[in-house]
Order: C-alpha cells, then sequence, then structure tokens
C-alpha cells in the first residue's frame, strides 16, 4: 500500500505560506519507482526532492533538506519542515 500523509500534509503546509510554490510542489514532485510501505519511506523521498530543488539556490537549504528527521513520525517531520526549511522554501526556491 502506498501512502500519502506525508505528502498531503506538507502541500498543506506549503500553502499556508504560498500557494505558488504548493502547486510547485504538487507540480514537480514525482515518487520513485520503488515500492513504499510507510510515511518514512516519503518522507525521506521529499527531504531528497528538496535537496535536489534548493541546491541552485542555497546549499544551507538544500543541507537542511537532507537532514530532516524522518524516524520520529509524520508530525515531527512537519514541525521540523515548518521551524527550519520553510523560509527557504518560500524565500529561495524557484520551481523550474
Amino acid at each position: 500500500m502506498i501512502r500519502n500523509d506525508a505528502r498531503f500534509h506538507l502541500v498543506c503546509l506549503i500553502a499556508e505560506y504560498s500557494n505558488p510554490r504548493a502547486n510547485a510542489f504538487e507540480a514537480l514532485f514525482q515518487h520513485s519507482n520503488k515500492q513504499r510501505s510507510s510515511d518514512r519511506s516519503e518522507m525521506q523521498e521529499i527531504n531528497e526532492f528538496f535537496g535536489r530543488e534548493l541546491r541552485p539556490f542555497t546549499r544551507v537549504g538544500s543541507n537542511i533538506a537532507v537532514s530532516l528527521d524522518t524516524t520520529r513520525g509524520v508530525d515531527h517531520w512537519l514541525s521540523e519542515f515548518r521551524d527550519r526549511l520553510i523560509s527557504y522554501v518560500i524565500k529561495d526556491w524557484r520551481p523550474r
């Protein structure tokens, strides 16, 4: 079973700050072909996505993205995303 809880809640979080950025994430983020069986693997994919996407604009933001903790559940991950990364996504990310 593929779960999309992390993705759904992250889109909601980004939309609180910027609807265009939330829409861009929805349009650009593609799950890998590997089978996902947990929210944790989805959170890791999203971390990798923002690590790649932010790299041309901010290395600090990119490094934060790949280091977000995925071991403590979606709520903790979203809290870290809001506290540590959202400003880079809103301010620096220029979706291609």
